[in-house]
This record gives C-alpha cells, sequence and structure tokens, in this order.
C-alpha cells in the first residue's frame, strides 16, 4: 500500500517516476484482488515483487519481455523503466531519513555460480536496484537457502526469518 502514494509524497517525482508508481499501484490492486480470496491474513509487499520482476524482465527480451512487462503493468520502454524504479527508490529513501518512518529496502540477486550473466545486465542491476547478490551452487540447496535466509534477515533486522524453508 505505500507505493500507492508515492507520488504525493516523493517532492517533484519525474513522470517517468510517476508512471512506474502508478503501475505499481494497478498491479498491487491486481495483486491483492487475486490473493484476497484466501483464508486468513493477508500481508504483501507488492513494491517488492514489482521490483524483482523488474530487476528479471531487465534480462528479458522478445516474447519473454512482452509476457513480463504487461503482468506487472510496467508502462515504460526497457531503457526508462529502471532508471524510474531506482528514481522511485531514491524516493522512498529520502522519506525515511527524513525521519517518523523506518524503511529497508534491501534487492538481491542469486544466479546459479556457473550462469555465465551478461556484464552490462549486471552493471543495470548494480546501478538501478543497488543488488550485488552472489553467485551460489544451487547443487547444494541447503547451504544456498541457508546463505539467503541469513541475508534477509540481517537486510530485514530478523524481521523475516527462515524466508526459504527447508526442503
Amino acid at each position: 500500500g505505500f507505493v500507492l502514494f508515492a507520488t504525493t509524497i516523493i517532492a517533484k517525482p519525474t513522470p517517468d517516476v510517476e508512471a512506474v508508481a502508478t503501475g505499481n499501484t494497478k498491479f498491487a490492486l491486481k495483486l491483492y484482488d487475486e490473493l484476497n480470496n484466501e483464508k486468513g491474513n493477508l500481508f504483501l509487499s507488492p513494491y517488492s515483487i514489482s521490483t524483482a520482476l523488474a530487476m528479471t524482465y531487465a534480462g528479458a527480451r522478445g516474447a519473454t519481455a512482452d509476457e513480463m512487462g504487461r503482468a506487472p503493468d510496467f508502462n515504460l520502454p526497457q531503457d526508462r523503466l529502471h532508471s524510474a524504479f531506482s528514481g522511485l527508490k531514491s524516493g522512498l529513501q529520502e522519506i525515511s531519513m527524513k525521519g517518523g518512518v523506518e524503511l529497508a529496502i534491501a534487492n538481491a540477486l542469486w544466479p546459479h555460480k556457473n550462469y555465465p550473466f551478461r556484464q552490462n545486465y549486471i552493471d543495470l542491476i548494480v546501478k538501478n536496484y543497488d543488488s550485488a547478490g552472489q553467485g551460489l551452487d544451487y547443487a547444494n540447496p541447503e547451504t544456498a537457502r541457508g546463505i539467503i535466509n541469513r541475508w534477509v534477515e540481517k537486510e530485514t533486522r530478523e524481521k523475516i526469518k527462515d524466508l526459504i524453508p527447508s526442503g
């Protein structure tokens, strides 16, 4: 729900940042509508989900990119979308630095250690999403799971534990 109001609290957002915030709001409402039929409480971070999708979308091309861009309402071309996500993140961090709100935003890639990503993709992710995840050996899934879970616990000040359960 926080991204829903991002453009009204971020001082002078660019049109691209406004477009990302609007797309995130549409995505959040669609996602909530899909998940709201489940029993029990519902807690989710549409901003986190759309950011993760944007990071993977950055590496997609052709029909895959077209499909990936539709679901989360990415309404900007790739050459503008990722810098707009970066601008939105910066605006949200500015709000946190002003006090009254504690906000920690952390993203990471966890590719297989032997997968050869293109350097321009890695550079785009580091520049726009501050992500510097490491390559892991998924042949040993419990070790990889432990590394990711410890990172998540640290980044969330131990509010999220065991994100990826055993097995």
